[in-house]
């Protein structure tokens, strides 16, 4: 095992413990006091219409998403006169978007219903508030690095060993997936707020 390969390893394990930070920080924080039934009504309606909302959009999202892989494995595939590296190119170009989806699924899931937590931890002082919106918005920040550190981490280590001369190539697409989706939520995400109020 070479020195790539080691740091490859080392980064996906240090993923790994990004990932099970965030799910402890997002459990710590579902844990918490979420108020009266009036104040969980309206946490909870606030929930549902993003989530619905979300799932529309990563419906139309995955079929663009699913025929952008086709075109870009194709046309690498016709360049580099090389199948295996434009399937590779098609497959970390849609492993990045999966990623990207479940870090903002992770994100929105959590940031949503912490509002009114907050609020409550309110009552008990400013501190009590921070810390507990702080920690619900250090799922996103942590889940989005620490899925992207593991993603590459396992590309790297595969498309070393498949495609040993053209991994770089093909691991570019990871990240192109990841960014198309994180725009076509920005852009959508501040439609869907703006048409809230």
């Amino acid at each position: 095992m070479g020195i790539g390969e080691l740091i490859a390893l080392f980064s996906a394990v240090i993923g790994l413990i990004g990932v099970a930070i965030a799910v402890g920080l997002a459990r710590w924080v579902l844990r918490q006091d979420p108020g009266p039934e009036n104040v969980r009504f309206i946490s909870e309606a606030i929930a549902t219409g993003a989530r619905a909302y979300l799932f529309r959009q990563y419906s139309y999202l995955s079929i663009i998403l699913v025929v952008l892989a086709i075109i870009i494995g194709a046309g690498i595939a016709y360049v580099d006169h090389s199948l295996a590296l434009g399937g590779f190119t098609a497959l970390a170009f849609i492993v990045g978007a999966v990623g990207s989806m479940i870090a903002g699924y992770l994100g929105m899931y959590v940031t949503t219903r912490s509002a009114s937590r907050a609020s409550m931890a309110a009552r008990s002082g400013v501190y009590e508030a921070l810390r507990l919106a702080w920690r619900a918005g250090a799922v996103m920040g942590l889940s989005l690095a620490s899925i992207a550190l593991l993603l590459i981490s396992v590309l790297y280590m595969g498309f070393t060993a498949a495609i040993p001369k053209e991994w770089a190539l093909a691991l570019v697409s990871m990240a192109f997936g990841a960014s198309l989706v994180t725009l076509f939520m920005r852009v959508g995400g501040g439609i869907y707020t703006k048409a809230a109020d």
